[in-house]
């Protein structure tokens, strides 16, 4: 094969297969030996059958290659190729019939190009090095069937050719006149791998020497393989010589590759083009033709006479670099049509040496622009199932929450009437208690709300020490309204050392999830949900089933729910970590590929146990971290003195309101009230030198919280702010960092609360 048309054709990321009528590949480039995980001296000679795995994949290729041979006509197909069980891509296959001096079809050319990545919008730039590594050489190739039954023997116009012998009327030849050809001493050893390929059913390859009538002597290299018909007998052997001297040395042989590296032009998909040493293009391909103004417009022509200057200038500096290092290379290049629309394409450039040293270079080139739009539509459909599955999550909570809000209302307004009824009556001993019930169940309520706003994310993602047993036993009333009134919830939690740096939120949501999926694998069933945590030296051993290579043996922190449900199959427990896989109806829970996520982010891992009819446990990793958790408990009352110190309070809520304005009023504060921001906008322009502190609601109609601050700054730079909000401080107090925000406030709040961080800003206060 010319040492030029290899280089080129071994350099471009694409599969080139070249098989014969039996099937047999010919031909195998690198790539194509990449992808069938042989060597190419394996792949020459055999088949699909004899060297793939029985798949539909291979199945579906085979019958493609047939049907060219049957019509002489090119075929193009999609198909996914597995790979193993973890690999698998989308490839394209363009077949193209390769014909004989009689027309008749005696070869078709595969070229396979990667399309993974317009498939699914992942890997970037592995697509161009796998997709159309082009290299191939097709010999010429004499093809022989013998039939066993009748003894007949019919060659090809290939063989006659090979063997120096006139044709013969429907190529019919006898034995003698192939055994006379061959060399005396090859002969028996050629006659027993033939007679061992008949009585074993099988195939064969093998080398040997043939003289011609003219006197030459050839090297011939042969492969057969016998047919059994419906009785399960030999009836035919069919098989190809090739002359590997000719392939060498004939000028006959040049002009073959040379069709052959048209042909490749001729039906690539891809745009590919070969420059000579003086950067003029010498070859397109026909995409390229048809895509960029035709043939005309490029052959014999320079980059800097067919594009926009700047656009040139780019193109030359690549092509000048693999001019200089004669290595391939990988660019994005922006590319104008003809149209006048410039598009994104990713490029692969190989140089291509010359006989005289020179070197010049080749490429193909990949549009983007539809990949990219994909990928785009993909981030954004995935963001919106996300917030989709999330939401429908905390809608399956939102029953058990009423139902117990119901009941800390009941419990509520029942002690409130009973205190109500005690006071009424004049009688004061049992009062005391009925209000102490009210305010603790108050208190229940106040949490949980706070930990539906923690599974629900209002909050930015905060990684700082927490204590994972502290964290469960947080949700604990939240977790038993998210299962089945069937299950029982059971809690092993171990209160040494099982601090972890993480981000309370995610794992919050976390456990939430295990907790559901555990919920439905135990359905309508009694069973039991088991939520344990501690602290566990994993070594290597214990860390080696676990999909996290990088985990290394060390001290973790572990929450494990268990479940007496249905358990898993080894299959399902094999997928339950892909994105959206699912054995229950859509929407349930934020998937547990989310839940891996999450965990991976956090430097951890799971590990599952599960079998079919003996439940399910997952087991979190979090890394164990040596510190105290924070103290987060609230602070006990305190005696403020106001001492008529002035307090503007801000709040939609009128309850809230006069909660705060009676709360203050009682420490000795002299409280003004506003409804809303305007009205403290208002209130404060007329008092701002007597307003101490100002107590500012986040959430409000008209002028919220954030915007009140803002304006009161500017009235008065030195204002003190407290802001007040439902949700977590880092959410509230979002986009008003480095402002001077005095404190903050997380509803609800009883009046120790209150009056502490207020007095916390005046002690702050100078003088």
């Amino acid at each position: 094969m010319p040492h030029r048309a290899h280089a080129i054709l071994n350099s471009i990321p694409a599969a080139i297969l070249r098989y014969d009528r039996d099937g047999r590949i010919r031909y195998a480039n690198e790539t194509a030996a990449r992808r069938l995980r042989r060597p190419v001296a394996e792949l020459e000679g055999k088949t699909l059958v004899e060297i793939a795995p029985p798949s539909e994949v291979r199945d579906l290729h085979v019958r493609q290659v047939e049907r060219v041979f049957d019509t002489a006509e090119p075929v193009e197909y999609e198909s996914l190729a597995l790979h193993s069980e973890e690999e698998a891509t989308w490839v394209q296959i363009h077949l193209a019939p390769e014909f004989d001096t009689d027309g008749r079809v005696e070869s078709v050319l595969s070229v396979g190009t990667d399309l993974t990545r317009w498939k699914e919008g992942e890997e970037q730039l592995r697509l161009s090095e796998e997709r159309l590594r082009l290299a191939t050489e097709v010999a010429g190739v004499g093809i022989w069937e013998w039939n066993v039954l009748t003894g007949q023997i019919r060659w090809n116009a290939q063989m006659f050719r090979l063997y120096g012998i006139d044709p013969t009327p429907g190529g019919l030849v006898t034995y003698e006149t192939w055994s006379k050809a061959v060399l005396s001493e090859d002969l028996p050893s050629q006659e027993a791998t033939l007679g061992d390929t008949v009585r074993q059913q099988g195939t064969s390859t093998r080398s040997f020497r043939i003289r011609v009538p003219c006197g030459e002597v050839r090297h011939i290299e042969a492969a057969e393989q016998a047919r059994v018909n419906a009785a399960g007998l030999v009836a035919w052997v069919i098989g190809t010589n090739v002359d590997v001297t000719a392939r060498k040395t004939s000028v006959e042989q040049l002009r073959r590759s040379e069709r052959r590296f048209q042909a490749f032009f001729e039906h690539t998909p891809a745009v590919a083009w070969i420059k000579g040493p003086d950067g003029r293009y010498q070859f397109i391909s026909r995409a390229m033709a048809e895509q960029f103004g035709g043939a005309d417009r490029w052959l014999g022509r320079t980059d800097e006479e067919v594009l926009p200057a700047e656009v040139a200038a780019v193109v030359s500096a690549h092509d000048r670099a693999i001019r200089e290092t004669s290595r391939p290379l990988q660019v994005e290049e922006e590319v104008p049509f003809p149209d006048g629309t410039v598009r994104p394409w990713q490029v692969v450039k190989f140089p291509i040496v010359h006989e005289d040293g020179s070197v010049s270079a080749g490429g193909i080139a990949f549009d983007l622009s539809e990949r990219r739009r994909l990928e785009q539509e993909k981030r954004l459909s995935d963001k919106r199932l996300y917030e989709s599955l999330k939401l429908e999550s905390l809608g399956i909570l939102a029953g058990g929450i009423a139902h117990d809000f119901n009941n800390l209302l009941t419990s509520i307004l029942g002690f409130a009437s009973l205190a109500q009824r005690e006071l009424t009556a004049g009688r004061f001993d049992g009062a005391p208690e009925y209000l102490n019930q009210v305010e603790t169940a108050a208190g229940r309520a106040a949490d949980l709300c706070k930990q539906m706003l923690a599974y629900a994310g209002k909050g930015k993602f905060i990684v700082r020490p927490v204590s994972i047993t502290s964290l469960v036993e947080e949700m604990a009333q939240l977790l038993q309204a998210a299962i089945s009134k069937k299950a029982v919830l059971r809690f092993l939690l171990d209160r040494d050392r099982t601090t972890a740096e993480c981000d309370a939120t995610q794992i919050r949501q976390v456990v939430m999830n295990l907790i559901t999926n555990a919920s439905d694998a135990i359905g309508d069933k009694s069973g039991v949900i088991t939520v344990s945590t501690g602290l566990i030296d994993a070594d290597a051993k214990y860390l080696a089933d676990i999909r996290a290579a990088e985990l290394r043996p060390a001290q973790y922190v572990y929450i494990e729910v268990s479940d007496t449900g249905c358990g898993m199959e080894d299959s399902t427990k094999a997928k339950i970590f892909e994105p959206f896989f699912t054995t229950k109806f859509t929407g349930r829970g934020l998937g547990l590929a989310a839940v891996q996520g999450i965990v991976r982010g956090h430097q951890g891992a799971i590990k599952v146990y599960s079998a079919p009819g003996r439940g399910t446990t997952f087991k979190v990793l979090l890394p164990a971290v040596d510190v105290s958790t924070p103290d987060e408990s609230v602070p006990k009352f305190a005696e403020v003195a106001g001492r008529q110190r002035v307090i503007l309070v801000v709040d939609d809520e009128e309850n809230v309101r006069v909660f705060t304005r009676k709360a203050l009023e009682i420490a000795g504060f002299r409280v003004l009230t506003a409804n809303d921001g305007k009205q403290a906008i208002k209130v404060y322009r007329q008092n701002a030198g007597d307003i101490t502190v100002v107590v500012c609601d986040l959430t409000m109609p008209h002028l919220d919280g954030a915007a009140t601050f803002r304006q009161l700054r500017r009235i008065s730079p030195e204002v003190r702010v407290i802001l007040s909000s439902g949700f977590a401080e880092e959410e509230a107090t979002a986009g008003l960092g480095g402002m001077g925000l005095s404190g903050f406030l997380r509803k609800p709040y009883r009046a120790a609360e209150l009056l502490r961080t207020v007095a916390d800003v005046i002690d702050k206060m100078p003088g």
